[in-house]
């Protein structure tokens, strides 16, 4: 139906959206000086990356099966995760690094948090097309 090629379309987008954001994470992180970072910022980091994959798997995964519970956890898990980077990214701009890689770091962040609010974009999709419009 129309309404459901829209809802693919703007699927499609946010899926667009997120590789980009991927890429530009990647660009980012050849170009930072690793060894300025502490292992601890990195796990720390490394946390965000994979909670924001977790959601934007869910979410993608919801779509598969128009599982409105799974796109409404996906939703939710997005307001944690977004708390998580805003106290990272203030712990980042108390620390001794240069500005480059405070700039660079607080990037990755910000295309973390990104990634996980394109998947619930994505959710929120999901919820609309299980949703049958009444006749």
């Amino acid at each position: 139906s129309p309404r459901e090629c829209l809802g693919y379309r703007l699927i499609i987008k946010s899926i667009e959206r997120v590789a980009d954001h991927a890429a530009r994470i990647a660009e980012i992180v050849s170009s930072l000086n690793l060894s300025r970072i502490s292992d601890s910022l990195v796990k720390s980091i490394s946390s965000i990356a994979e909670k924001s994959h977790a959601i934007y798997q869910d979410a993608v995964n919801s779509l598969y099966k128009l599982n409105i519970e799974q796109a409404n956890d996906s939703i939710m898990r997005v307001k944690e995760l977004i708390g998580m980077v805003e106290a990272l990214a203030q712990k980042i701009f108390k620390l001794n690094l240069d500005a480059e890689t405070i700039t660079g770091l607080r990037l990755i962040l910000e295309s973390l948090k990104r990634i996980a609010e394109y998947a619930a974009d994505i959710a929120e999709i999901v919820i609309n097309l299980a949703i049958k419009p009444p006749r």
